[in-house]
């Protein structure tokens, strides 16, 4: 049993025993008496006597009101005597210290009288006739499932020695808010019945559920009788003094003392403004003939009315924090018994409370963010605290739950699952992404995420190997976590497939050590020699759905990528390949997998369209899409109440106008919410410490070119340095790590761009990562980029090509950065370099990328480099610049072949045939012809030019050979390796160092 019920046990109702038994047997003129039936009735404020005694278990209590016909006077027998109800009254003010124990008012002994109806209820509801059944040696045996709520309030207080701790008011706000649903529950079924407010108390709440904090009404509030009311009138009236009631029943949860009780709601008025001089002053001007405000109530003058209610207001306001209440708790209570002035018209409300739903949502707050909406501890932020919440995708993001759910269980679903987000720019479709990983990763999914650029074009395949890279290095720092995934992965894939992932995913090396150095092929060797291009691809493709399936072996795994219509052609290729199964011996191998993909609805590139429609088409994967659109009314009321800390009815009028001007685009929402705040529409005020707005002039104003326009003006009025700062950093995309702002930090004349990045951040338009800041949203980068001029874009891509240069580690080929170089000669183009240096010095790095694309293999973003390399050189490039133009051309013969594009190739390798100065710079464009010969058809010339070659670097055949020639020349060669191998293993035997025997090798 808990202390506190232990307290209530012993100390309240031990007590109540003990002196009613000895005062009732003092009475010997109440003998027949029967005090199982006595109940205290708080509509007549009287004992009533019931005829019909229910023979419930004595745990249970009914919660019918007691009947009014049975009603007696006082004088009557079926009453206590005065002797006896003293005695109970100072029970009563044992565990009510609020009430004063002994008092001959008849409006104190009410008061009193109420608060002994739990008590007795309970008593008289059990089936003992003898109060000393209850007994059983020191302990009071009366079941407690229903507990008082008056006894739970004076337990606490007493615990806290009347003061107001976080944690009661916690607790407080639970109970507020069960009895605000049943209020709203009762309303709902009894819209034409009228509440009886007198029985809307602390007396007669009862909890049913005190571990949840559930409470309900003892004696049902609703008026009996079946005649329904239509009176309009009488049904708002009777509606505004029940939410008066409730007003009071929270005063006495909260503070811990019921609010003073008068009668007649003039009475009440003129109590709550006698301690104002400045009301009393303007009352006597008013009511000279001191008939006092009751008469005056229609002479009044409106300007008067409206003073008597703000100060009526701000009394009690003030009361209540002095009480130590938090201002959200002193808004509800005043507004609550604000009510019933509704019913008088005597003062103008700026905000009635009409609907307890209302207040419902306000407590619902309440509980569910008790540090925003109850203790206000987020009320002194001068900026609007938009979080990261999700605002009306339920049923999105219940769809997504359910086909991962059917994903994690193999039901129902084919080789592969994608589900499609697709939506305009700002309407969410990242955060809904985002937040279905963070459930799935709750459930024991793993996630890898990765976001394609829409500015810099990155090294190729980035965006997916990014994605896994950053997977492993969070799981190489759970080290049982790296052991497991070091099992999987080795027990799927062969040592030799894990050298090619090696280069691609450098954090595999942390999971997986290499038991020797990896150097890997080139993809561009492996093409010239193998004889099928598509082999590679094959390959490549084929490790990747290995890893996958290695990762999915114990756990399902989302794999969700972000803006694809910016996604190039060869991660897009891979992404369909592992949805398909690349390889047989992998099909299926996806099963455990739910790829996730978001996209623009209106800004699709070729690419991403036929994507979506290959994989739409293809019959092993399940294809599901979510459309996005705007947030509902009610949900950018929420958005706004959630920013701006205060309850839902308090901004249901600005979030009218908020919608109107951003159709519930949650992006622009938040844009304008901020440029409301920098015209000083929207403003913190610190002597009430809440948010306020000036409604109609939001409601007039007028935006033209939507978010945009927002963006720019709130882009102006950034300082200058930290503008720059964005400025530059929109060169690079939506992301920059920190590696390559060390290597422009003094481009453009900024002195510390890192500090006024951070500067950026604090304005809520960047996010600063581990290594690098990130745009917030791709809305932004792009209002930063259409604010710079064209000419200053060139000025500013060529300081920054300077700046990269000089910092570029010419003993490094394999540096991204020479992809961020090359993207930015692409905006500067041919024509703004008109030195020929310059030029060469392009092309060259035009070539590096493609080499590194050719070994990715991202054959069209290599061959976009070639054309761009060779736009770069001049005229008489054979000439001038030979070795860069065979590179060039060379590389540009077996790109073309690798994609299938004859005409082109034959078109390049003609160009190096005709200028190449030794047969050496032929030989590598031949190997291609020769490949090409022998897959279309043309063996005999292929073979006819193989021969050619072979001669050339020294080695001879004859052209018919015979089949005794080929056995002998076999058994030579085992011979020669028995001898070499009779003491030694193969990869003992030294390397083949001779270029010319390695050539004629392959």
């Amino acid at each position: 049993m808990s202390e506190e019920d232990e307290f209530s046990r012993k100390q309240i109702w031990g007590t109540l025993l003990e002196k009613l038994e000895a005062k009732f047997e003092e009475d010997e003129d109440e003998d027949d008496y029967d005090y199982s039936s006595a109940i205290y009735s708080p509509r007549s404020s009287e004992f009533e006597r019931e005829n019909d005694v229910s023979k419930g278990q004595a745990s249970e209590v009914q919660m019918n009101p007691p009947r009014e016909d049975s009603a007696t006077s006082p004088d009557d027998g079926g009453s206590l005597s005065e002797a006896s109800f003293t005695c109970i009254n100072e029970v009563i003010s044992a565990f009510q210290p609020c009430i004063p124990p002994e008092s001959n008012s008849k409006e104190n002994s009410r008061t009193e009288k109420k608060c002994f109806l739990p008590i007795w209820h309970i008593i008289k509801e059990s089936s003992s006739k003898n109060l000393m059944d209850f007994v059983d040696g020191d302990v009071l045996q009366i079941p407690m499932q229903k507990s008082p709520l008056i006894g739970w309030i004076d337990w606490n207080f007493r615990q806290t020695g009347g003061k107001h701790d976080k944690e009661y008011l916690e607790k407080a706000a639970c109970v507020a808010f069960s009895l605000a649903k049943n209020m709203c529950q009762l309303s709902k079924s009894n819209s034409n019945r009228l509440f009886c407010v007198t029985k809307i108390e602390v007396g007669n709440i009862v909890f049913t559920n005190k571990a949840n904090l559930e409470v309900d009404f003892l004696s049902c509030p609703i008026e009996n009788g079946d005649e329904e009311i239509v009176d309009e009138v009488e049904i708002q009236r009777n509606y505004n003094e029940m939410m008066f009631a409730v007003g009071r029943l929270f005063h006495h949860l909260f503070t811990g003392h019921p609010l003073p009780h008068q009668k007649g709601f003039n009475s009440l008025a003129e109590n709550w403004f006698s301690t104002s001089s400045s009301v009393s002053a303007a009352l006597e001007i008013s009511d000279r003939n001191g008939n006092g405000l009751n008469c005056q109530r229609r002479t009044t003058p409106h300007k008067l009315r409206r003073l008597l209610h703000l100060e009526k207001q701000k009394d009690t306001y003030m009361k209540l924090q002095q009480l130590g209440l938090p201002n959200s708790v002193c808004r509800l209570v005043v507004d609550m018994l604000e009510s019933r002035c509704m019913e008088t018209d005597l003062f103008t409300r700026d905000r009635p409370v009409l609907l307890m739903s209302d207040i419902e949502s306000d407590l619902l707050q309440m509980v569910e963010n008790p540090n925003s909406f109850l203790h206000d501890s987020l009320e002194m932020k001068l900026e609007p605290n938009f979080g990261n919440k999700l605002y009306c995708r339920d049923s999105e993001i219940k769809k997504a739950i359910d086909l991962s759910d059917k994903v994690s269980l193999f039901v129902g679903v084919e080789n592969s699952s994608f589900l499609g987000i697709k939506g305009y720019a700002g309407q969410g479709k990242s955060r809904l992404a985002l937040e279905l990983c963070s459930i799935l990763e709750k459930k024991g999914w793993l996630s890898l995420h990765g976001k394609f650029e829409q500015t810099i074009r990155p090294r190729p395949l980035s965006t997916i190997t990014t994605a896994f890279d950053q997977f492993f290095a969070r799981i190489s720092y759970d080290s049982s976590a790296t052991n497991e995934m070091k099992e999987l992965i080795l027990g799927t894939i062969d040592e030799e497939s894990i050298g090619v992932l090696y280069q691609l995913i450098p954090q595999l090396e942390i999971i997986v050590p290499p038991k020797k150095s990896v150097n890997g092929n080139d993809c561009s060797d492996i093409l010239r020699y193998s004889g099928d291009a598509t082999n590679i691809h094959c390959r490549l493709y084929h490790v990747f759905s290995l890893l996958v399936k290695a990762i999915s072996k114990k756990n399902p795994v989302l794999l969700s990528m972000d803006d694809l219509q910016w996604g190039d052609s060869a991660s897009l290729d891979l992404l369909r390949a592992l949805m398909e199964g690349a390889a047989e011996d992998v099909k299926g191998s996806c099963s455990f997998v739910l790829f996730v993909g978001t996209y623009r609805d209106c800004d699709r590139s070729g690419n991403t369209i036929n994507f979506l429609n290959q994989i739409k088409q293809c019959p092993d994967i399940a294809f599901n899409e979510i459309s996005l659109g705007g947030l509902s009314r009610e949900g950018v009321n929420t958005l706004i109440s959630d920013c701006l800390s205060l309850p839902r009815r308090l901004t249901r009028d600005l979030a009218e106008s908020v919608y109107d001007k951003t159709t519930g685009n949650p992006f622009f929402i938040k844009a304008f919410i901020h440029d409301l705040m920098a015209e000083k529409l929207l403003c913190f005020n610190l002597s009430s410490r809440q948010w306020e707005w000036d409604e109609e002039a939001i409601a007039n104003r007028t935006i033209s070119d939507g978010v945009a326009e927002l963006l720019a003006r709130r882009l102006h009025r950034l300082p200058k340095q930290v503008l720059s700062s964005l400025r530059l950093m929109s060169c690079f995309g939506s992301r920059v790590t920190f590696d390559v702002l060390s290597r422009v930090k003094h481009s453009c004349g900024i002195e510390d761009i890192i500090a006024s990045l951070d500067e950026a951040t604090n304005e809520g338009l960047v996010k600063k990562m581990r290594k690098s800041f990130v745009f917030v949203h791709d809305i932004i980068l792009e209002s930063i980029r259409n604010g710079i001029k064209f000419d200053d874009q060139i000025s500013m891509s060529k300081k920054l090509i300077n700046d990269l240069l000089a910092a570029l580690d010419g003993q490094n080929d394999k540096d991204p950065t020479i992809f961020i170089i090359v993207d930015l000669i692409n905006r500067v183009g041919r024509k703004g370099t008109t030195s020929v240096q310059k030029r060469e010095q392009f092309a060259k790095l035009y070539l590096k990328a493609a080499e590194l694309s050719i070994n990715t293999p991202d054959f069209a973003s290599a061959a976009m480099y070639i054309d761009s390399g060779i736009s770069y050189l001049s005229d008489d490039n054979w000439t001038t610049n030979y070795s860069v133009s065979l590179a060039l051309f060379k590389s540009a013969a077996l790109v073309h072949w690798a994609q299938g594009e004859t005409t082109l190739m034959k078109m390049k390798i003609d160009e190096v045939l005709k200028h190449a100065i030794s047969f050496d710079d032929k030989i590598d464009s031949l190997y291609v012809l020769m490949n090409s010969l022998g897959m279309n058809g043309f063996s005999d010339e292929s073979i006819e030019r193989g021969f050619h070659v072979l001669r050339y670097l020294g080695e001879l055949f004859p052209q018919s050979p015979d089949y005794h020639l080929i056995i002998n020349e076999l058994n030579d060669a085992k011979r020669f390796l028995w001898e070499r191998l009779s003491n030694t293993t193969l990869s003992d035997i030294p390397k083949m160092e001779d270029p010319q025997k390695i050539r004629a090798m392959v």
